[in-house]
């Protein structure tokens, strides 16, 4: 059973979206030029996503509104925060990465990918690497990186994102030059 309540785990085919906020997520626009906040969560934390056939278009809308909100709280009042696209990625991106043959943990996964609906996103799930698989966080980090050069592959801008019109959602910084 999963989390949402429905005989519907999260599949390999199901698309997940990492909605991409500039300035924080990015370092130019065009084309975006990732910074490590977009990925490093994936160390830690998780990486938050929505599973995109579960999602309501309110419900990216309300998570695209949270993160430029969050944002804007610790931009100057100078700066623009807006969102510039999603990452769009099968889940088997991430869970087909797994280590190799003769090592320790031959063919295990490197990621994994666990459903955490809370009431305003009940589509959300977190994208998480398998730490303690890892010698060292610098290894960790490495093969995150390694993770999200192919994501950023998959990358739509806000315009071409067809579920939901994300290019309107922006807000000016908050803090206090």
């Amino acid at each position: 059973m999963s989390a949402l309540g429905l005989d519907n785990p999260i599949s390999d085919e199901e698309y997940l979206l990492r909605i991409v906020v500039s300035p924080k997520d990015v370092n130019d626009q065009s084309p975006p030029s990732f910074q490590e906040s977009a990925i490093l969560p994936i160390v830690g934390t998780g990486l938050s996503v929505l599973r995109e056939a579960h999602a309501s278009p309110e419900e990216i809308l309300r998570l695209a509104r949270a993160r430029v909100d969050a944002v804007a709280r610790n931009v100057p009042t100078s700066e623009r925060v807006t969102i510039i696209g999603v990452l769009r990625f099968p889940a088997s991106l991430a869970r087909s990465r797994r280590f190799p043959a003769g090592s320790e943990h031959e063919d295990k996964p490197k990621y994994c990918i666990y459903e955490t609906p809370i009431a305003e996103y009940p589509s959300h799930a977190d994208v998480l690497i398998t730490a303690t698989r890892f010698t060292s966080k610098n290894k960790r980090k490495n093969d995150a990186f390694e993770l999200f050069g192919e994501l950023q592959l998959l990358f739509v801008a806000a315009a071409d994102y067809g579920k939901v019109n994300l290019s309107d959602i922006t807000s000016l910084g908050e803090k206090a030059s």
